[in-house]
């Protein structure tokens, strides 16, 4: 039996609420791209028996001061790579800076596009770009204002017919409720923002896609000489065709909307996953439906195996249950920790699990980013706010049972499985007396699904959303006649709205020249690239090491600067991208990076052996029959192995394995396998 249901989703350049019709059981394992040996990075359970391992404690990883730059050795190991992953500082894409370096000829481009406050009037007519997310097209449609309220400007397509007293309503709710409850909770957008227009603006139009319900675009937010087919306001977008105003649903979308106008004017590149839960939080906020169907969370207990810190490309897995873990997760810290901690969680400037590991600290709690993930793990399951002063449980949300995703009858009782990082598969028993569990996960995980071109050690672009990581070389041409620079890639990006640039200065860095291969392209269907540049996949349908080559020689007889460059706009972001094996044949440059960086200066750049410490979450839940609940938390080594002893466990109620993998950044999956006996 499959059900159907409207779901509510988030797409590409900032955030598509759309309607789409999904199914209730969900398989989502990534499949690995590239190749790495096996023996190191297993990508199935090992074929190992397991007995029990040496009672070794976790060491707890204490990250080092780094450079704001870091420049990593090789003799860097994992627990390194974890610290400068934590470290290092990724530039924001600063749209209109990188404009100005990059396409020089368009000259000064203003911050704000209106000197004074324009003045618009019902009945005013103004042209608008749309886009459809399905065919990602991008026209121009002419749209009438019919309702100017105090906050917004309500737009309608010309020929086509809302009701005006529906929208009347509609705009009198967000000025009432949405737009002082949203900013009360998350602060202010923009204001008066591009335009400089304090009143919001929004467009009710058709064709925006079968699947979109509305969305607001964060190139709207500048100039269109940065983005032509920015519309230089502060604006949402709602789909006729399938969300009229006049229902929960339409006044949902605007506040879901809002919170990520806002969220784009406090923390520019937070992660996804984070602002997609504040915008469903918003919802319930503003006491609002979050969906016109079964709700993003119901699906997601339907399959607990997806990835909290993360957000997928929608080519590769659906993103409607994304939006049901990051909701609960932030309604799962608001009901333990308070209004004010979730707003500061919110506001803080750092991104993803960092954010929260920061937030807590700035409370003065002894707690870790991970160790409420943990809590919250058992809570999805529980979900019992009357145990442990709320610690296991949601007071205010009623979320559904989260699925296991083995369970077994009898002892002994075997398994494997693979995860998400930062997601769980709860394994159910039945077992009585004395019991023990034994386990064993890859110790060893990549950041992407590739290695370094030869060696181990390659640059890695970092994977950050609105970023914009740069990695430069210094170079002396100023004694040859000719010059070629040769280099290897190896890149997954988002194909036509994320890029990759290879550059060369003549000027210290001021302005910058966009550098062609065979591999660059100037398409550009969202607006979103400077010129020529990397996008998609480097190999045929998959990322693979390719060499390209670039010619120098118009650069001869100077000093340049030569530049890599990756900028990613908001929702999704892909692997990322590579470098190795750099080389200026005529001046006699070569370095693999065996050695260190040499010369070049990165900025938000990792030279990386691609290889993190695998950590392991494995808790044991145990429901007794006095009705006391105790939750195990199991000490799992640095080699991935680990053994829990459970003394005289009840009878009448099974015991619940959650295993979760917590690896920082990537999006690989890890696998595990497990042994449960019963002790004589």
């Amino acid at each position: 039996l499959i059900i159907l249901a409207l779901s509510l989703t988030v797409l590409f350049f900032c955030c598509l609420t759309l309607l789409c019709v999904t199914g209730l059981v969900f398989i989502g394992n990534l499949n690995d791209r590239g190749s790495s040996p096996a023996a190191m990075i297993p990508t199935a359970p090992v074929d190992v028996e397991l007995t029990p391992p040496p009672r070794t404690p976790v060491p707890r990883v204490t990250a080092t001061p780094v450079p704001a730059t870091p420049e990593p050795r090789p003799e860097h190991g994992l627990l390194e790579t974890e610290a400068l992953l934590e470290s290092v500082i990724v530039p924001p894409n600063d749209p209109r800076d990188l404009a100005m370096r990059l396409r020089p000829e368009v000259g000064e481009i203003p911050e704000v596009v209106n000197e004074q406050p324009p003045n618009y009037e019902e009945g005013d007519v103004l042209t608008f770009w749309v886009s459809n997310s399905d065919t990602d097209e991008n026209w121009q449609i002419e749209a009438v204002l019919v309702v100017k309220s105090e906050h917004l400007y309500m737009w309608v397509e010309q020929g086509k017919d809302i009701d005006e007293g529906d929208l009347r309503r509609a705009a009198e709710f967000f000025d009432k409720h949405i737009y002082p409850t949203n900013r009360a909770f998350f602060g202010s957008e923009w204001s008066p923002g591009i335009d400089n227009d304090p009143r919001l603006h929004v467009l009710h139009a058709s064709g925006l896609g079968d699947t979109v319900a509305g969305y607001f675009s964060s190139a709207d937010e500048a100039s269109h000489l940065i983005n032509p087919f920015s519309n230089e306001k502060e604006m949402f977008y709602i789909n006729i065709d399938n969300n009229r105003p006049g229902t929960d649903f339409y006044n949902g979308t605007l506040a879901h909307e809002f919170q990520h106008m806002i969220h784009w004017h406090q923390d520019l590149n937070e992660s996804t996953w984070l602002d997609e839960g504040a915008a469903e939080l918003a919802m319930q906020l503003n006491g609002l439906e979050r969906s016109s169907g079964f709700r993003p969370d119901q699906v997601f207990a339907q399959n607990p195996d997806i990835q909290l810190n993360a957000w997928p490309d929608p080519s590769d897995a659906d993103t409607y249950p994304h939006y049901g873990n990051s909701y609960l997760f932030l309604n799962y810290f608001l009901s333990r920790f308070g209004e004010e901690a979730t707003q500061a969680l919110i506001a803080n400037p750092a991104n993803s699990m960092t954010s929260v590991d920061l937030t807590l600290k700035d409370l003065g709690l002894d707690l870790t980013a991970d160790d409420v993930f943990a809590d919250w793990v058992v809570a999805n399951w529980l979900d019992d706010p009357e145990l442990d002063e709320g610690r296991w449980g949601y007071p205010d949300y009623d979320p559904d049972k989260m699925q296991a995703a083995e369970r077994h009858r009898h002892l002994p009782a075997e398994g494997q499985g693979e995860v998400h990082q930062y997601a769980t598969d709860y394994i159910t028993v039945r077992a009585a007396g004395d019991v023990q569990i034994d386990f064993l996960g890859v110790p060893v995980n990549r950041l992407a699904a590739t290695d370094a071109y030869s060696g181990s050690w390659a640059w890695w672009s970092h994977r950050v959303n609105l970023s914009d990581p740069r990695l430069t070389l210094p170079v002396d041409l100023s004694g040859v006649d000719s010059a070629t620079l040769r280099y290897r890639t190896w890149y997954d990006l988002e194909e036509f709205w994320d890029y990759a640039y290879v550059e060369v200065s003549t000027d210290g860095g001021k302005t910058w020249t966009l550098l062609e291969t065979d591999r660059t392209t100037r398409e550009n269907p969202q607006g979103n690239a400077f010129g020529p540049g990397y996008t998609g996949f480097s190999g045929d349908g998959e990322p693979a090491w390719v060499l390209e080559e670039v010619d120098l020689t118009p650069y001869v007889g100077q000093e340049v600067l030569i530049r890599f460059e990756y900028i990613t706009d908001t929702a999704v972001t892909r692997s990322g991208m590579f470098i190795d094996d750099v080389e200026i044949p005529e001046i006699g440059y070569f370095n693999d990076f065996e050695s260190g960086p040499g010369d070049w200066v990165s900025e938000g750049w990792l030279l990386t052996n691609n290889r993190l410490r695998q950590r392991w979450l494995v808790q044991v839940i145990e429901q007794r029959d006095d009705g006391t609940v105790q939750v195990h938390r199991m000490n799992v080594a640095p080699d991935g192995r680990g053994q829990l002893v459970l003394r005289d466990v009840s009878n009448n109620h099974a015991l619940v394995m959650a295993i979760s993998a917590l690896a920082p950044v990537t999006v690989e999956t890890a696998s595990y396998q497990y042994l449960i006996t019963k002790l004589d």
